[in-house]
């Protein structure tokens, strides 16, 4: 993925961060993290929730600042699709930015509306890239403790395309 001046992230993706302490990630690769009222909502409803008072900070701080297209496309989405993911979609459209969002429907209908998209671990791989994190299996297995799902094909592509030793039996190290 090309350096990208700014992103809209999608709740999974910042949750995971949040839950692993790496949402300054974002901004070591992102001169703007934009999120919409609906992902905020996702994020921050319950304060209780692991990550949410991260996100809310974060929010608070700027360094993930909530942003709004300006007025509601006439964008057609599959059903399915989250008021979250939509809400992203429109303001990437918008914008004319990436998207951060691991949701199989919502990668797959930002890509048919011309969005470019990363996922977390491939985030995750940018950030191993430019020297940003030192082991990306280590924040790999961070994730697997937090369940967020990534398929072990994934987890195996992105410690391979990473340069780290993959050994078959820690396979299953990765499975939720």
């Amino acid at each position: 993925m090309n350096q990208a001046k700014t992103i809209v992230a999608d709740a999974g993706p910042l949750i995971g961060l949040a839950r692993i302490q790496s949402l300054h990630l974002l901004t070591s690769l992102f001169n703007e993290v934009f999120v919409p009222g609906e992902v905020e909502q996702e994020c921050c409803r319950d304060l209780s929730l692991p990550g949410a008072a991260s996100i809310r900070a974060a929010l608070d701080q700027e360094q993930i600042q909530l942003k709004s297209p300006p007025q509601p496309t006439a964008l057609a989405f599959p059903p399915g699709l989250g008021l979250g993911e939509c809400a992203v979609i429109e303001l990437a459209v918008h914008l004319s930015a990436p998207v951060l969002m691991d949701d199989r429907i919502g990668r797959r209908t930002a890509v048919g509306k011309g969005i470019a998209v990363i996922g977390l671990g491939g985030l995750l791989q940018q950030a191993k890239r430019q020297n940003l994190i030192p082991s990306l299996k280590a924040l790999l297995s961070r994730l697997r403790i937090q369940r967020y799902r990534l398929s072990p094909d994934l987890v195996q592509d992105l410690l391979r395309r990473a340069g780290e030793a993959w050994k078959e039996e820690s396979h299953s190290h990765f499975e939720l």
